[in-house]
């Protein structure tokens, strides 16, 4: 009675916590469709972008996630949507874009929040738009992709010189892939489109600065543009975005782990949107603060148009679960498979050993067929999905113990 007792609160636990991952926050003063934002110490910033008839925007905004409050700051000088920006040394950068009529530009501005001004700043080698920017630990900022024929180009900006230099270029030409990720010494670049056709993307290019190179990851469960990326730990999140020729919005959430290698469908979307941004707040971005979340904000979706939404995500697969059930303890190593029951498929596995770095884990079905197997690091929670109902084996093997737990699957 016990232990069924615990395993309903179990449920109950994360339950709740799926459903509170999403919470609607105060919405942008107006809305707008490809912006871009950055985040410096406590204050998001959400820049340029279309309006609602399609013209380019100088505006920008400024979100302060502590009040709820968002604050209008001085324009940049020129109007400009399907941009990129990038924060490096305290200071916000603006690079390229889309202005209209004129085309593609290769302006770049300097936004210092200290003296709330813009300065004009070397222009980008390549005049292009709907490319993505990762941001080094050193500051430099990596460009990448976008429109119109120059899409593998890959150039670096280094603020503290104001120069410009090029590198090894991007193996798969592609645009509105959305933003890129940078962690622990790499660049992530993830879906996006090819230009006048009908190739989308769900593949995953790495760039290396330390040896200019790129290498090739597994690729996303389906293929996406114009959604949004934003790390968070050592996870990588693709957010809604659009597919095909007609474009139609997703409320997807695929987190992409960079220990294991692997991809997970997580928790959807309130709304179906494209176009929007995706920004880690007191995340490794910020480490003084201890709020832990990612903001999604603006876009667009085939019914509302533009939006001015505000939507803040907390990962609830990386949230502490409450729960008893189905642990076994061992002197040197442990495993635990919760919640058990997976919710709707979802369970997280972690595994401690004092021996080893590195766990292997393998999943069988009830007739002892090997489903998956894989690494993951000790004493860390890596999040799993079976889509199929059953029950299962999880083995978690570090070289000197051997754990076996089964996980239920409704």
């Amino acid at each position: 009675m016990r232990k069924i007792a615990l395993t309903f609160i179990s449920v109950l636990l994360s339950a709740t916590l799926f459903a509170q991952s999403w919470t609607i926050m105060a919405d942008m003063p107006i809305g707008k469709h490809m912006p871009a934002a950055v985040v410096i110490d406590t204050v998001i910033y959400v820049v340029g972008g279309y309006d609602a008839v399609g013209n380019a925007t100088n505006t920008m905004h400024a979100y302060y996630p502590n009040s709820n409050t968002w604050a209008t700051k001085p324009s940049m000088s020129v109007a400009r949507g399907e941009l990129a920006a990038a924060a490096s040394g305290g200071k916000l950068y603006v690079i390229g874009g889309y202005v209209g009529s004129a085309g593609v530009v290769n302006t770049v501005e300097e936004y210092d929040p200290v003296t709330n001004m813009w300065t004009t700043k070397a222009s980008m080698p390549t005049a292009r738009s709907q490319f993505s920017v990762g941001v080094s630990s050193s500051g430099l900022i990596y460009c990448n992709g976008g429109y119109p024929g120059s899409y593998t180009a890959n150039e670096v900006y280094n603020p503290a010189t104001n120069t410009w230099a090029t590198r090894a270029r991007m193996p798969v030409a592609r645009l509105q892939n959305n933003g890129a990720v940078y962690y622990n010494g790499k660049v992530y670049f993830i879906g996006g489109k090819d230009i006048g056709s009908s190739t989308y993307y769900d593949d995953v290019n790495v760039y290396t600065p330390s040896t200019d190179s790129w290498s090739t990851l597994p690729s996303m469960p389906a293929t996406r543009f114009s959604g949004a990326i934003a790390p968070y730990g050592r996870r990588i999140f693709y957010m809604g975005g659009a597919q095909g020729v007609v474009m139609p919005n997703f409320t997807t959430n695929y987190s992409y782990d960079t220990l294991t290698r692997r991809w997970t469908s997580v928790d959807p979307l309130l709304r179906k949107r494209s176009g929007m941004v995706a920004v880690a707040y007191g995340n490794q971005l910020t480490p003084s603060e201890t709020l832990k979340c990612i903001f999604l904000i603006g876009g667009r979706d085939s019914v509302n148009g533009l939006v001015a939404w505000n939507h803040k995500y907390v990962p609830s697969l990386d949230t502490a679960i409450i729960a008893a059930s189905n642990q076994v303890e061992l002197p040197q190593a442990s495993l635990s498979v919760y919640p058990n029951p997976a919710y709707n498929g979802y369970f997280n596995i972690k595994a401690n050993t004092i021996s080893h770095e590195m766990v292997k884990v393998s999943i069988y079905d009830l007739k002892g067929i090997k489903i998956d197997n894989f690494t993951i690091e000790t004493n860390s929670t890596t999040s799993y999905y079976l889509a199929t109902p059953g029950i299962y084996s999880i083995i978690a093997e570090d070289g000197t113990a051997k754990l076996k737990q089964t996980i239920i699957v409704q």
